[in-house]
């Protein structure tokens, strides 16, 4: 659930009675957690939202047109906090700063969500399944891909992480090969146009069009 911050006046959301300080739960039945659900369940010309005022449950139906906002806003671009990196690279400039800088220079993200938007790079290993399976479902692309190194073992060494990819490769049906089977997957997701998978590590279900439903810019 995310808490909204913001209402503009006259906006469907407003026309719909939607208030500042209501919680929203989900958009189509699927659950609201940032900015990439958010603006994917958004880009449908009749939504339903499930949403909470003061504890108790509520739902209200905006038709509109495809890929016009509804005029919420919230308290960060993301609709959530940004995903810190658990690594420590050899090579991280970040950790190579002086002391004495603003706070803001020593916070390293790891988030597969500001690569999408912002072109950040990610490394693979702060990702759940959950954040995979999103990104495949939904054809996010590109997703920028530190790779460093195709080598398990190499790439524990360089990340002082003992985990080389973060998240098993099981549950999108793929076999575990680190790194180099996550990479293919996600090479192979963003490539193809006819909704197969041309991966060499092993076959995924079918996916769905390739979403536009980025076209409007994020909140922020």
């Amino acid at each position: 659930m995310v808490e909204i911050t913001e209402v503009l006046e006259h906006s469907p959301a407003a026309r719909a009675g939607i208030e500042v300080g209501d919680l929203l739960l989900s958009i189509g039945g699927r659950e609201i957690r940032d900015v990439l659900d958010y603006r994917f369940y958004l880009a449908e010309e009749e939504i339903t939202l499930s949403l909470e005022r003061g504890g108790e449950p509520y739902g209200v139906t905006i038709k509109k047109e495809l890929y016009d906002d509804i005029g919420l806003g919230f308290k960060s671009a993301l609709m959530d906090d940004k995903q810190h990196c658990k690594n420590h690279c050899i090579f991280c400039f970040i950790d190579q700063n002086p002391k004495g800088l603003r706070e803001s220079l020593y916070f390293k993200d790891d988030d597969s969500r500001l690569s999408f938007l912002h072109g950040n790079y990610v490394t693979l290993t702060n990702m759940t399944e959950r954040d995979v399976e999103r990104i495949i479902e939904m054809r996010f692309s590109p997703i920028n891909v530190s790779v460093h190194t195709m080598n398990p073992t190499l790439r524990v060494e360089m990340m002082k992480n003992k985990t080389p990819v973060g998240c098993s490769s099981t549950s999108l049906g793929l076999p575990r090969r680190g790194s180099l089977c996550t990479v293919r997957s996600f090479s192979a997701a963003a490539s193809t146009t006819d909704g197969s998978l041309t991966s060499p590590c092993a076959p995924l279900p079918p996916l769905p069009p390739r979403s536009t439903a980025f076209r409007s810019s994020p909140p922020g």
